[in-house]
C-alpha cells in the first residue's frame, strides 16, 4: 500500500512538471546572457545617438571628405533604412515599435552569446532609429550621414541592424550544422547477428 501511493505521488509529480514546463515553453536565457544582450543594445542606442548629435552639430554647413570612398553628409531620411520608402515614416514608427517588442521577447529566451550579441545590436539599432522619429525635432525622419558612392547615405544604427542580422544568421547556420564524428571516437555497439545471438533457455541449464 505504501509503495502504490508512493508511485502515485511520484507520477503526479512528474505529470506536473511536464505540465510547467509546457506552460513555461522556451527556457529563458541565463542573466549573463541577458546582462550581454542590454549592454550590446545599449552601446549601439548611445553610440548612434551621440554621432547623430555630432553630424548635426558639425556637417550642417556642408560635408566631408574622409577617406577614399567614404564621405560625411548629413541628410534626413523620411523612410526606411538606407532611404528605402521614402515618406513612409508614420507607418515605419508603428512598425519600429513592433520590432523592438518582437526583439523584447526573443531576447528572453536566447541560447548562446553570440545570439545575445546579435539581438542586441539590432535591438539598439532599432532603437536608435526610433528615437529620431519620436524624439529628434525631425518630423519623423531619421538623420543619415555616412555617405559612400556605391550604397545609398546611412547611419550607424543601419550598420548595427546589418552586422546584428548577418551574425543571427552565422548562429543559426552553426546550430544547424551537424557534428562531426572524431575517428578516434570508439564505434557504437552493433546489433547482436544471428551467430551470437544468446543460446535459447533450455541450453543454458
Amino acid at each position: 500500500m505504501g509503495q502504490s501511493t508512493g508511485s502515485a505521488h511520484k507520477v503526479g509529480r512528474t505529470g506536473r512538471t511536464a505540465w510547467e514546463t509546457a506552460r513555461r515553453g522556451k527556457p529563458r536565457a541565463s542573466r549573463r546572457r541577458l546582462i550581454m544582450l542590454g549592454v550590446a543594445a545599449a552601446v549601439a542606442l548611445g553610440a548612434d545617438q551621440f554621432t547623430k548629435s555630432l553630424a548635426v552639430h558639425y556637417l550642417s554647413h556642408g560635408p566631408l571628405h574622409l577617406l577614399g570612398p567614404l564621405s560625411l553628409s548629413l541628410t534626413y531620411n523620411s523612410g526606411a533604412a538606407f532611404s528605402i520608402g521614402q515618406g513612409l515614416a508614420p507607418l515605419l514608427v508603428v512598425v519600429g515599435v513592433v520590432l523592438v517588442v518582437v526583439l523584447v521577447g526573443v531576447g528572453r529566451t536566447v541560447a548562446d552569446t553570440p545570439t545575445a550579441l546579435a539581438v542586441g545590436l539590432v535591438l539598439g539599432g532599432a532603437l536608435g532609429n526610433l528615437v529620431d522619429r519620436l524624439a529628434r525635432a525631425n518630423h519623423g525622419a531619421v538623420i543619415d550621414f555616412l555617405e559612400t558612392r556605391y550604397w545609398p547615405t546611412f547611419n550607424l544604427a543601419d550598420a548595427c541592424i546589418v552586422c546584428g542580422a548577418v551574425l543571427l544568421m552565422a548562429s543559426g547556420l552553426r546550430h544547424r550544422r551537424p557534428p562531426l564524428s572524431s575517428p578516434d571516437s570508439p564505434p557504437g555497439p552493433t546489433a547482436p547477428t544471428g551467430d551470437t545471438a544468446s543460446p535459447p533457455p533450455e541450453s543454458r541449464r
